[in-house]
């Protein structure tokens, strides 16, 4: 499984039942083959709550951080939001 499959997996399981959702304590997992940093965090930004599910490298010289999240708005809708538009927003 690749990066996008595996976030977008995170982001779907929490879709189905947020309510009954947990978030999970920062962990380590393995996606490809290779070693990640998994985080799943909830914010807030102006007018909205956001819950972004992230995958990240810390090397000496270089770090990555891929994200997908969702942002839910005062009436209880949500939309999905991509790694570029999270960037926007500040985050990572």
């Amino acid at each position: 499984m690749e990066i996008p499959q595996y976030l977008e997996t995170l982001r779907q399981t929490y879709l189905e039942n947020p309510s009954d959702y947990s978030l999970p304590d920062e962990s380590t997992v393995q996606v490809g083959g290779k070693s990640y940093n998994q985080n799943i965090w909830q914010d807030q930004s102006a007018d909205a709550a956001l819950v972004v599910f992230e995958l990240s490298t810390n090397r000496l010289l270089v770090s990555k951080h891929f994200c997908v999240g969702i942002k839910h708005n005062a009436e209880g809708l949500y939309e999905l939001l991509s790694n570029e538009q999270l960037w926007e927003i500040g985050i990572p």
